[in-house]
């Protein structure tokens, strides 16, 4: 069990990234341009077909649901400690984190402390930054300001979690993902804080150009303003 973050301090210095995140726009991104690239996964980001380099889960909830797909990877993951020691104590390649209280960009985590911040794509974010990644991209960040709005297939189960998500369940197609079967028929998982999402990318923009770095939203499509996390388009990047 790989426990310590220290090895990974710098290892890509002055190098560029890209957060591949969940949203429907990435089934419409030419991901094949990526598969040389240094590539964060989150969640189940593994479903469109490109296998990052590093992965990131923080959510207990869907790691309880698909595990078994994750176990069986062949890349590095990143997991909340208490993921880890419930399902992948034993897997290669496999690196813990503890959830830390303070709402913060953790720019130092050789602690090994990392702040959730509502989505793993935040927690990708730390990661690239220490890193030593200048230039961080993020695409599939489609960020929907509400998605009770936009007609999901979902029963909600009457349960909350402690930040007063409700829990809901999977009924039919996916339509806010990249794939309508992202989050399977009987799947459970707790609605995104969008507001919190945001307050964290916002944190994550002011570190990077704190240091001199710079971080911007390929996304094709996207609901995440400009003034949390600048665009640039996908074709002039990659």
């Amino acid at each position: 069990m790989g426990d310590s973050l220290l090895k990974f301090k710098d290892i890509h210095k002055n190098k560029r990234g890209f957060i591949i995140a969940c949203g429907p726009s990435l089934a419409k991104t030419d991901l094949s341009k990526l598969e040389n690239e240094i590539c964060f996964g989150t969640s189940l980001s593994y479903k469109s077909g490109l296998i990052s380099q590093y992965n990131f889960m923080g959510d207990k909830q869907i790691a309880s649901q698909y595990w078994k797909d994750i176990f069986y990877i062949p890349a590095i993951w990143f997991v909340s400690k208490s993921i880890l020691l419930t399902y992948f104590l034993d897997r290669p390649q496999i690196y813990y984190f503890t959830g830390s209280v303070e709402k913060r960009f953790h720019t130092d985590i050789s602690n090994g402390k990392m702040h959730g911040g509502g989505t793993s794509t935040f927690l990708a974010m730390q990661m690239a930054y220490w890193m030593g990644i200048t230039s961080l991209y993020v695409v599939g960040l489609d960020h929907y300001k509400s998605y009770m709005n936009r007609n999901l297939n979902i029963k909600q189960t009457g349960k909350v979690n402690l930040s007063g998500q409700p829990l809901v369940k999977a009924i039919g197609k996916d339509e806010h993902h990249f794939t309508s079967d992202f989050y399977g028929k009987g799947t459970e998982y707790f609605l995104p804080t969008t507001g919190k999402m945001e307050a964290s990318y916002k944190l994550a923009r002011a570190a990077f150009e704190k240091d001199g770095r710079e971080i911007y939203n390929l996304s094709l499509d996207t609901a995440l303003s400009e003034e949390v996390i600048p665009r640039k388009s996908f074709e002039d990047v990659v």
